[in-house]
């Protein structure tokens, strides 16, 4: 036996020195204590690798050169005695970490093995010698470990990944590794065997955070924004997404010699200012509004959004810039409208007002001011009712409310009393105040002072009310003497027994019926004109019936049919004499001016409520109303034709009736087929007849 020398055992120890120590590298950087970056992780377990394999070659060498078994048993009973040149060998041998297993290669028993195998394969050394190494692999890979055992050679084979159950049951991962060697005059298989669960385990986070950083890649990749990261200290730039070097037209070597400050300006290389970086640590992020400059020496505006980060104790700055190019260009197209908007409310003729939904005022223009004779100070924030004061302003201006919140426009006119006293007449054009959603949340009027037109229209009115009550006064004067007329030609004809005097009378009573029939309808218009409104709950089909009672014995009544469709129930607030008025003159004219060559002459009168209001249609086949004609129907004294029967005044009264109940008529006519007269009646409030 050689003589004990630590230089040689220390120089010959080498190999398995350095196979533990790199056992325990790994261990270590599978633990990361120091919170390293996946990169440095690779590259050190790289390291590792490289040394482990180094170390098991040496190993491998080693007992060849120093190691010889002798059976304790020849018969092959699996034990063995170990002699070495050198016992400070075997110590190495078993206190590796990676576990070592010498296996026949025949029977692939196996002939001995270290602590760390025995730790793997679960169980004691004891236990383990003389048990097949081929029970460990699952079933599908034992032909695998026996060609390995057979193919190894004495360089030794790369490493293959096992499946093996241990003696405890438990499954485990191994990396196993084989290298031929001689021991006495037989030759054997050492395999390295090393626990990889632990690893793989590694392997796969380190997979799974690849793929998440190749995903946030990509994400970073397809913003819209510039996003870089900077060193905090020199300013330049580590790394960035591909909008970044886009947006400035450089290639990626080019970009990571680029400073924060002037992209593009190579001499450029001052650090980022200390106050800046400061405020950075403390508030965490701040927001910039500049300039980058391309490649091609062009500029660009941008929104840099600048945060301080931490990462395994090292300061960085997180860099996001937008540009604002598009967004700088909507500004200033929106700039420019608000300003010819604002010019165009300012400098119109009328007052604009703008309230909310509480009838606050929100905006009222320089008009507004001037016919309110109140500063805008004075109107903005008050509520609408307060500023448009008059004897019911309030009321009123409840009321539209209602209906912009309904969503309905409508124009208006109030008496209003200025701040200074003096009253005053406006037209109100109200419309709802819509969001973006298209929901009403306040009212936009536009307020016309029409102070002048309504005293002229006052004026106007008094002559108009002076003459209805003369129209009136001589009209009832005039019935009297009329009615003399046609009592004395009564007498006369009882007395005068000539023809000739008959005919002559009759031809006074029909010309002075005429007259009192003309009398008796401008006794009607000036009562229209003046009379105040008399609004009560009417029984519409009741009042139908009444009208046709009244007409039963007309001339004519027995030739038309009359086709009523109104529910029994039907009630609407109106004036009943002037709802009567309209429908009579209706019917009346139905009936003078039906088809004779029909074969059934009709009139159709349908009423219905729809939202509050009162819709009438009154329908004949009569003879119609030529084209040329149509537009003056509703004239005072219009008779079309000179053998017509009437006054001329009787759609004139339906006219200016349905004006008074705040309705409208349409109508429709073809010569020879019949007319439709279609009319709407608003419910009307108490306060309609105010401004009427």
């Amino acid at each position: 036996m050689d003589h004990f020398s630590p230089s040689k055992t220390l120089l010959k120890a080498g190999p398995i020195l350095i196979f533990g120590l790199s056992l325990a590298w790994l261990s270590l950087v599978a633990l990361n204590p120091f919170e390293l970056s996946w990169g440095w992780r690779l590259s050190l377990v790289a390291i590792g690798l490289l040394a482990s394999g180094f170390g098991f070659r040496g190993l491998s060498r080693l007992m060849k050169e120093r190691t010889y078994f002798t059976p304790a048993n020849p018969e092959g009973s699996g034990a063995y005695r170990q002699e070495t040149g050198d016992n400070h060998y075997r110590d190495i041998f078993q206190q590796a970490s990676e576990g070592i297993v010498v296996v026949d290669r025949e029977r692939y028993t196996i002939l001995e093995c270290n602590q760390a195998a025995a730790n793997i394969l679960g169980g004691s050394l004891a236990e383990l010698s003389g048990i097949p190494m081929i029970q460990f692999p699952v079933a599908n890979e034992r032909n695998s470990l026996r060609q390995l055992i057979h193919s190894s050679k004495n360089r030794g084979t790369k490493e293959k990944v096992f499946a093996f159950h241990s003696l405890k049951g438990e499954k485990v991962e191994v990396a196993i590794w084989g290298s031929k060697i001689r021991l006495g005059d037989r030759d054997r298989t050492l395999l390295g065997i090393r626990d990889i669960r632990a690893h793989v385990a590694n392997q796969k986070d380190l997979e799974r955070s690849k793929e998440r950083l190749m995903l946030f890649r990509e994400l970073l990749n397809h913003s819209g924004d510039a996003i870089f990261v900077l060193d905090p200290f020199s300013g330049k730039i580590l790394d960035f997404n591909d909008e970044t070097q886009q947006s400035l037209g450089y290639n990626r070597d080019e970009m990571r010699g680029l400073h924060i400050f002037g992209f593009g300006l190579a001499e450029d290389h001052q650090p980022i200012p200390e106050d800046i970086l400061a405020e950075l640590r403390e508030q965490g992020k701040q927001i910039f509004m500049g300039r980058h400059q391309r490649k091609d020496g062009t500029s660009f505006p941008v929104e840099v959004s600048i945060s301080h980060i931490q990462l395994n104790g090292r300061e960085y700055l997180l860099g996001i810039a937008r540009n604002t190019a598009e967004r700088l260009a909507q500004e200033e197209a929106l700039r420019l409208s608000e300003q010819r908007y604002r010019t165009l409310v300012e400098r119109m003729n009328e007052g604009l007002i703008m309230t909310g939904e509480d009838e606050e005022v929100l905006f009222v223009n320089n008009r507004m001011c001037e016919i309110l004779g109140m500063s805008k100070e004075e109107l903005e924030g008050r509520k609408s009712f307060e500023i448009l004061q008059g004897d019911s302003s309030r009321p009123i201006i409840t009321q539209k409310s209602a209906l912009r919140k309904q969503g309905i426009s409508d124009q208006y006119e109030l008496n209003l009393r200025k701040h200074n006293g003096d009253r005053i007449w406006v037209l109100v054009a109200g419309s709802p105040y819509l969001n973006s959603r298209g929901v009403p949340v306040g009212t936009i009027a536009i307020i016309t002072d029409i102070t002048d037109r309504k005293l002229t229209e006052i004026k106007l009115q008094e002559k108009n009310n002076e003459l209805d009550a003369f129209v009136y006064k001589a009209s009832h004067d005039l019935k009297g003497p009329l009615a003399s007329i046609i009592g004395v030609t009564n007498i006369a004809r009882d007395e005068v027994q000539d023809p000739s005097a008959d005919l002559y009378l009759d031809m006074i009573e029909k010309s002075t019926k005429r007259l009192d029939l003309i009398l008796s309808e401008l006794i009607d218009v000036t009562r229209i004109n003046k009379a105040k409104l008399n609004l009560a709950p009417t029984q519409l089909r009741e009042t139908v019936d009444n009208l046709l009672s009244t007409v039963e014995h007309m001339p004519g009544r027995s030739d038309v049919e009359v086709r009523i469709d109104i529910a029994e129930s039907l009630s609407f607030p109106t004036d009943s004499k002037l709802m009567f008025s309209i429908l009579q003159n209706l019917l009346v004219n139905a009936i003078n001016y039906r088809n004779r060559s029909s074969e059934q002459s009709f009139v159709s009168i349908q009423m219905r409520v729809e939202k509050d209001r009162l819709k009438i249609d009154v329908h004949d086949n009569g003879t119609g109303i030529p084209d040329r004609m149509k537009a003056k129907v509703f004239d005072m004294f219009f008779r079309g034709t000179n053998e017509s029967k009437g006054s001329g005044l009787g759609l004139y009264i339906v006219k200016r009736a349905v004006d008074k109940l705040q309705g409208w008529v349409e109508m429709e006519s073809e010569e020879g087929k019949g007319t439709q007269f279609h009319m709407t009646f608003p419910l009307i409030t108490t306060h309609a007849d105010s401004f009427d």
